[in-house]
C-alpha cells in the first residue's frame, strides 16, 4: 500500500503555526495514492518511533466500493487496488496530484509559468501559479520566439491557487481587459473568479512573474530608444547584464529584491533586472516592476548616464578574480579536500550606491557534496573585500574606500598647491 510522507511540523519562535502542514498535492508527479488505510502513513520522526497520520481531506476519489476499485484496477493496470485488505471504509485514490497536470486536465488552453511558488499561511500551504493567455495573430506585432512557437501577444490574466492537502483550484482573474480570459469566462461561466474574491492571506503573496517579465525588457532593451535617429542608428541597445559561472558567460535573470526603489520610505517587494549596453559589460540600467499593491505592475527604469562608467557584474567578477588575498583563500581551500563554489552575484541598489553581493560557499571535493556558506564578498566598484558576514564586509568596504580616498587627496595634493601657486 502506498503512503504520503509528510513534513515535520514546522516550527516558530514567534508564535506561528501552521493547521494542517501536510502536502498531498504539488509538483512531484505520481500515479496514485490511497489514503487513508489501515497502513497509516509516517508524519515525522520522533525519538525512536514515527508519529502516524491519516488523511482527512477531501482530494481524490472514494475508492472503497468493489465497482470503483475494479474501474481503478482497468485504469492503473494494478490488481492490487482490487484485492487489497489494507483499504478503509473513507480509502480515497488520488491521482493527477502534479500541479500543472491538474490544471492541464481543467483549462488546457493556459500557458503556464515556468515557476510556480509555495505559500504558507495560519491554516494550511498553497501552491500559487501564473498563466498566461497567448496569441500569435495580434495585428502590427513583432513575434517572439518561445518553446511552443512564436507569439506576439502574452497576457498574466490568471493566478491559480491550489489547496497543497485537499488539491482543490481556483482560477482568479487579475486582468479583466484581456479579450481572449473574456472570452473563455464567458464559455466556462463560474470557472474564474474575480481577483477581489481571493482570500487576503493568500493575496499578500501575489508576485509579478518572472517570465513575463523577462519578455518585456528583452523587447524595451530595443524599443526605450525614442529618439528617431538613436533607433534607426541602433546605438542604444540593451542586453541583459552578464556574470560568470565558472568560464562559461551567463545572463543574469531578474530577481526578487525587497527595497525602496518605488517609492522611498517605503520598502516593496520588487522584480529586478540589469541591463547592459548591447556587446560590453558596463551596467547601463535598473530595470524593476512592483509586486505589492498600489504598486502591482508598475515597472520603473532607472538609467545611468551614457558618459559615466558603472561597473557591470562581469566586470566585478574579473576584479575578484583579480584580488590576490581573495585568490589566495581560494587557492587554500581547494587544496583543503574542498572545492570553492561562488554563488548567484546580487546587484542592490542602497542610496545612490549600487553595492554588488556574491555568497561563498564550500563543498566537499567526495561524493557528497553539502555547501557551506563561508564568506561573502562585497564590492562597491574598483574594490572588493571578502568577509564572514554581510555587516564585517560592508564595514571593511567603507573603510577601505576612506583610506583609498584619503590616499588620493594626499598624492594630488602637492599637485594642486603648485597649480595655485602658479595662478598666483
Amino acid at each position: 500500500m502506498e503512503f504520503r510522507l509528510n513534513l515535520r511540523p514546522p516550527e516558530s519562535s514567534y508564535g506561528f503555526k501552521i493547521d494542517q502542514p501536510g502536502i498531498y498535492f504539488g509538483q512531484i508527479a505520481n500515479d496514485y495514492v490511497i489514503a487513508p488505510n489501515r497502513s497509516g502513513e509516517i508524519d515525522y520522526p520522533k525519538g525512536s518511533s514515527n508519529v502516524m497520520t491519516s488523511y482527512s481531506g477531501k482530494g481524490g476519489v472514494p475508492v472503497y466500493s468493489l465497482l470503483r476499485r475494479f474501474v481503478f484496477w482497468v485504469y492503473f493496470k494494478n490488481r492490487n487496488i482490487f484485492f487489497s485488505s489494507e483499504l478503509v471504509p473513507n480509502s480515497r485514490i488520488i491521482f493527477k496530484s502534479k500541479l500543472a497536470d491538474r490544471i492541464k486536465t481543467l483549462a488546457p488552453y493556459l500557458v503556464l509559468d515556468r515557476n510556480p511558488y509555495q505559500v504558507v499561511t495560519g491554516k494550511k500551504l498553497y501552491w500559487i501559479q501564473d498563466a498566461y493567455t497567448v496569441s500569435d495573430k495580434y495585428p502590427l506585432s513583432m513575434p517572439l520566439a518561445t518553446q511552443t512557437g512564436n507569439i506576439n501577444y502574452i497576457r498574466n490574466s490568471v493566478k491559480i491557487v491550489m489547496d497543497a492537502y485537499d488539491g482543490t483550484i481556483d482560477f482568479y482573474l487579475f486582468d479583466p481587459q484581456d479579450p481572449i480570459i473574456g472570452a473563455y469566462s464567458r464559455i466556462y461561466p463560474g470557472l474564474f473568479k474575480d481577483a477581489s474574491r481571493m482570500p487576503e492571506e493568500l493575496k499578500k503573496h501575489v508576485r509579478y512573474p518572472q517570465t513575463i517579465f523577462e519578455i518585456q525588457m528583452a523587447i524595451y532593451a530595443k524599443y526605450h530608444q525614442t529618439d528617431p535617429e538613436v533607433y534607426y542608428q541602433q546605438e542604444d541597445v540593451w542586453d541583459f547584464a552578464k556574470t560568470y559561472k565558472g568560464m562559461e558567460p551567463t545572463e543574469i535573470r531578474p530577481y526578487y529584491l525587497t527595497l525602496d526603489l518605488i517609492e522611498p520610505g517605503r520598502f516593496d517587494f520588487l522584480l529586478l533586472q540589469p541591463m547592459s549596453p548591447s556587446g560590453r559589460d558596463n551596467l547601463r540600467s535598473l530595470t524593476l516592476v512592483g509586486c505589492d499593491p498600489p504598486h502591482y505592475g508598475k515597472i520603473i527604469v532607472y538609467n545611468f548616464p551614457k558618459g559615466e562608467l558603472v561597473f557591470g557584474p562581469s566586470q566585478i567578477y574579473a576584479l575578484i578574480n583579480q584580488d590576490t588575498t581573495i585568490a589566495q583563500q581560494f587557492t587554500l581551500w581547494d587544496q583543503a579536500g574542498s572545492e570553492v563554489d561562488r554563488g548567484k552575484m546580487i546587484i542592490l541598489p542602497v542610496g545612490k550606491v549600487i553595492l554588488y553581493i556574491q555568497p561563498v560557499y564550500l563543498k566537499s571535493a567526495t561524493r557528497l557534496k553539502i555547501p557551506e556558506l563561508k564568506r561573502l564578498i562585497v564590492s562597491q566598484g574598483q574594490i572588493v573585500v571578502m568577509e564572514k558576514s554581510l555587516e564585517e564586509a560592508y564595514a571593511k568596504l567603507q573603510e577601505r574606500i576612506k583610506t583609498e580616498t584619503e590616499q588620493t587627496d594626499k598624492r594630488f595634493a602637492p599637485m594642486l598647491q603648485q597649480k595655485h601657486e602658479g595662478e598666483e
